[in-house]
């Protein structure tokens, strides 16, 4: 059976935007009215953005769902020209929105983020991937390899993510008894398939569309960037959940890694 994984996410995206509306765009809409202001909340994250340098360069965003990081990127640094990309054409409205009440002018293109057209290729001094992107993506080579197209030489990836050993576990709405139980092989190559929801803010379950998510290794991600001309300049991984998913392994002693921030450079 032929499943358009694509598809089927952008219609669960959908779904889900007016469900994230009703927890935050209202807020979201009175903070950026503030001038300068920025929901980026870890500094480690934006001493790295800082070292780049963005001043007047131009930044992309894959998966951008409402735009706010690639806003908060134009506030905090005056970068040039920023494009937000993503597949779900309600998120790209509230992106929209959010963009106005910021007084900005960051471009929001709705779109297959594996099939950006060729007149972004080599535009952009940073790509840039956030929280709960790649699981999305039914083929991350072809993602690497966009990334690569759209970077000018010399370049930069930078991607904050949740970390995939979290996908050998259950989330916090699933999980019963022992908060570390193992129950997904970290070499899984199916994809998991949940019709629960996407309310990670409000952690409501509701028989949503059928939505698809993909496991990819660590290995993947470094051996794929390596493939695509990327040189690894940066990577640390960090203790605490980004992802509103696994807010119990948080509180634990013992824990695992549970997300990461990479940087690369395009040769």
């Amino acid at each position: 059976m032929n499943i358009d994984f694509t598809q089927a996410n952008r219609e669960a995206w959908n779904e889900t935007a007016p469900i994230h509306a009703v927890q935050n765009l209202q807020d979201l809409l009175e903070h950026f009215r503030v001038s300068g202001y920025s929901c980026l909340h870890k500094p480690f994250e934006v001493e790295r953005l800082q070292a780049l340098k963005l001043e007047g360069k131009a930044v992309a965003q894959l998966c951008c769902n409402n735009g706010r990081e690639l806003i908060s990127v134009k506030n905090l640094f005056n970068a040039g020209r920023c494009v937000g990309f993503d597949i779900s054409d309600r998120f790209i409205e509230q992106a929209k929105s959010l963009n106005a009440a910021a007084n900005q002018d960051v471009e929001f293109v709705r779109v297959n983020v594996l099939e950006i057209p060729e007149s972004f290729t080599a535009q952009f001094d940073l790509v840039y991937i956030t929280i709960g992107a790649l699981g999305w993506l039914p083929d991350l080579q072809v993602f690497l390899s966009t990334i690569s197209r759209l970077l000018k030489p010399g370049g930069h990836v930078l991607i904050y993510e949740m970390h995939p050993i979290l996908d050998m576990f259950e989330g916090d709405g699933d999980a019963k008894q022992n908060p570390l139980e193992l129950k997904h092989s970290y070499f899984r190559t199916a994809p998991y398939i949940e019709t629960g929801g996407l309310d990670y803010y409000g952690g409501k379950s509701y028989q949503s569309k059928t939505m698809y998510w993909f496991h990819y290794k660590i290995s993947d991600l470094i051996g794929g960037l390596i493939q695509n001309g990327l040189q690894i300049t940066a990577f640390d991984e960090f203790d605490f959940d980004i992802s509103n998913t696994f807010a119990r392994l948080e509180a634990l002693e013992i824990k695992p890694p549970m997300c990461y921030l990479l940087e690369a450079r395009k040769s």
